[in-house]
């Protein structure tokens, strides 16, 4: 009974050194390789050999490659896109100073809490009402400094509660008793809106 021919044996070889150009004359090669091309093949038949991935291909040359200018050309765009990306759409990161300078309103919260905490509530309360009427009397009567309260209890634009209001504060704050800042801040701020 014939073989059908499409039913050829494979022979599967995981190495070409046996039929490369300098082995293939040594020892049996050369027979080994007749008698599997004269055992798969018929007459007509044609034989592939499959090495361009053991680089025993003769067209392959390192220098050729190297010297193709579509390598240079690809390397130069490669660099050029790295560059483009770095500096353009990569924000840059500043250098971090060791030192790190104080914000003003951190540092003027931290001397006003330190002038809290060591200076008694009725002398800042004596002082804050003694500057407001230097300001109030500043220009008018240089000579006559001990009289500025006068200056204040004749301005008509002082009401009579915010007169006297601002009369206890002093008297308290004077004999040492304990003064309410945030009432005497909230009444001088008052009295400045209308001196202005």
């Amino acid at each position: 009974m014939a073989r059908a021919p499409w039913r050829r044996p494979i022979v599967l070889s995981s190495v070409s050194s046996p039929f490369s150009n300098g082995a293939v004359a040594v020892t049996d090669n050369a027979r080994f390789l007749a008698n599997i091309i004269a055992w798969c093949c018929g007459p007509g038949a044609t034989v592939v050999f499959d090495d361009a991935h053991q680089g025993a291909t003769a067209y392959y040359d390192g220098r050729a490659f190297f010297a193709d200018p579509r390598l240079h050309h690809t390397i130069a765009w490669i660099v050029f896109l790295w560059f483009a990306l770095v500096l353009g759409a990569l924000p840059l990161r500043a250098a971090q100073r060791s030192w790190q300078p104080l914000d003003e309103g951190a540092y003027v919260e931290a001397s006003a809490r330190y002038f809290a905490h060591v200076v008694p509530p009725h002398e800042v309360a004596q002082r804050l009402i003694e500057s407001f009427l230097r300001r109030l009397g500043a220009g008018t009567h240089p000579d006559r400094e001990p009289a500025l309260w006068e200056l204040f209890d004749e301005d008509s634009r002082v009401s009579d509660r915010q007169r006297r209001a601002l009369h206890v504060l002093y008297e308290h704050a004077c004999a040492g008793k304990r003064v309410d800042l945030v009432r005497l801040q909230n009444l001088l701020a008052q009295l400045r809106e209308n001196f202005e």
